[in-house]
């Protein structure tokens, strides 16, 4: 059995969890640490127990907003539970992967709404690389070709990949979070949010912490130099031609990097 007290949680502020989040990134990070192929069912769940005292912020009551505590908080949970089952097992450390998705969405004056986020990178292991936009703990089937995205919406998909470098260096590096820049073709109002951590994801065993996310906007007719950063969470309205840069944050890197001298 293993058991995860979360008695000292207190009511939180932006991240908001139900019971059952909570559980399954306990769930989640116990079957990482393992690394081993085991099936998801009762009789493996029944050896994870989960204390989470009603109204905290890993067992909210109605009406909290779970919206960001059911993508970025789960995140963080499992990151930090993983992390602490380390402690039983050093070899089996995993450095702390990205912990927003950067969600935002789109409301444009014709009516249409388009949703979308960023995966963030994966946490270097001590022998493994992290994955560069991949979340260990969040599995989107959003899935839509950008051929596609730009026949439903008027937005243009101008660049998608890999933030380089964002991941921690070390013995072994972390993954890359993702980069997607868009840009729009019609006015809209633009909303988001992402973890603005005030630790950036972080390295294990002297590898180097991963950069963290962001959110920029360039206004249509602007030098690349007048990006402006945003801060975790808001809206704002944008006119048509103006510019959005999603940028996820990396995975930590794991073990202290070897001299070049």
């Amino acid at each position: 059995k293993i058991t995860f007290d979360f008695s000292g949680s207190d009511v939180g502020t932006t991240h908001f969890l139900t019971f059952a989040a909570t559980f399954g990134a306990c769930v989640g990070a116990v079957f990482a640490f393992m690394r081993k192929e085991i099936p998801v069912n009762a009789g493996t769940a029944s050896v994870v127990q989960v204390i989470a005292k009603k109204g905290t912020i890993v067992n909210a009551n109605f009406p909290k907003p779970v919206a960001l505590g059911l993508t970025d908080g789960l995140d963080v949970v499992a990151n930090l539970a993983l992390r602490t089952l380390s402690l039983i097992d050093k070899h089996r450390a995993v450095a702390y992967g990205g912990g927003s998705h950067c969600a935002f969405e789109l409301r444009f004056s014709s009516g249409a709404i388009f949703y979308d986020r960023a995966h963030p990178g994966s946490g270097a292991t001590s022998s493994t690389a992290g994955v560069s936009g991949q979340s260990l703990w969040w599995r989107a089937r959003l899935n839509t070709s950008i051929e596609e995205i730009e026949r439903r919406y008027p937005l243009r998909i101008e660049s998608t990949g890999y933030r380089a470098k964002s991941g921690g260096a070390g013995a072994i590096s972390g993954g890359d979070g993702m980069a997607k820049t868009y840009r729009l073709l019609e006015p809209a109002e633009f909303l988001w949010n992402f973890t603005d951590s005030v630790d950036k994801p972080l390295g294990q065993s002297g590898g180097k912490s991963a950069a963290g996310p962001e959110i920029l906007v360039l206004r249509d007719g602007e030098a690349p130099s007048k990006k402006e950063k945003l801060k975790a969470q808001g809206s704002l309205k944008l006119q048509k031609g103006d510019q959005i840069w999603i940028l996820a944050g990396g995975g930590g890197g794991y073990g202290e990097a070897k001299s070049s001298s």
